[in-house]
């Protein structure tokens, strides 16, 4: 198809001034809550990274399934931190009912080396390390943001406890 038939996409290029618009509002992009947005998507595309990596060389076992379930509640907490939406309190429930299945913290103290683990496992540690990040965006908001920093407290030691599992020579996790 040549250039000239081909329909080029509108932008309004309203963030050129450096603001954005949130559901309430037009917000500079150095704002707080951007930054919280900003960290959740890096987050996310970590999340969906490691996805894909354990999925190409697992399959699709039931760690693939839990960051499948994490993307999805991610996209829920940036609309909230957006303001388009509540965040659903049944995402949390899930990660608190992951941890307790797991047990994977029960009785643990103590730093674990990554450095000496598999990359699948190191991969893991880089998207706790972001999830930290996001987590410290979220505790700049105060009181408003108390579930997504729930969520994302939770989250992290999830993700902690899976990237430990992968190492396991016969974790339950990957199971098919």
């Amino acid at each position: 198809m040549a250039m000239e038939n081909m329909k080029m996409a509108q932008y309004s290029h309203s963030g050129d001034s450096g603001e954005t618009d949130l559901s309430w509002a037009r917000v500079s992009k150095a704002s707080e809550e951007i930054a919280l947005l900003a960290a959740l998507d890096d987050l996310d595309a970590m999340l969906c990274y490691w996805c894909v990596e354990l999925r190409e060389l697992r399959g699709e076992c039931s760690l693939v399934k839990n960051l499948e379930l994490c993307h999805s509640d991610l996209v829920k907490l940036m609309s909230s931190v957006a303001g388009y939406a509540p965040f659903p309190t049944k995402c949390l429930a899930r990660l608190d009912d992951e941890l307790a299945k797991t047990g994977a913290l029960q009785n643990f103290s103590g730093f674990v080396d990554f450095s000496r683990s598999s990359p699948l496992a190191a991969l893991g540690n880089l998207c706790r390390t972001r999830c930290r990040i996001a987590e410290q965006s979220s505790a700049k908001l105060g009181d408003r943001a108390k579930p997504w920093l729930s969520y994302l407290n939770r989250l992290s030691s999830c993700i902690f406890a899976w990237a430990k599992s992968i190492d396991d020579p016969s974790p339950a996790e990957f199971k098919q």
